[in-house]
């Protein structure tokens, strides 16, 4: 899991090989899923570009 810097949002990973964007004030709503990895994805990170982007 990692959390946005602007501590809005988050993201996760997942062994089905997504990643799964999540609002900090609704979180059992998933409000975006990534799909296409290949295989499971272990580790994520927000960089600081995502400040501005808004749910």
């Amino acid at each position: 899991m990692s959390l946005a810097p602007d501590n809005n949002c988050f993201v996760t990973g997942s062994v089905d090989r997504t990643m799964k964007l999540w609002d900090v004030r609704d979180p059992d709503t998933c409000k975006q899923t990534f799909w296409g990895h290949t295989s499971d994805v272990n580790s994520v990170y927000v960089s600081v570009c995502w400040v501005s982007w808004s749910i």
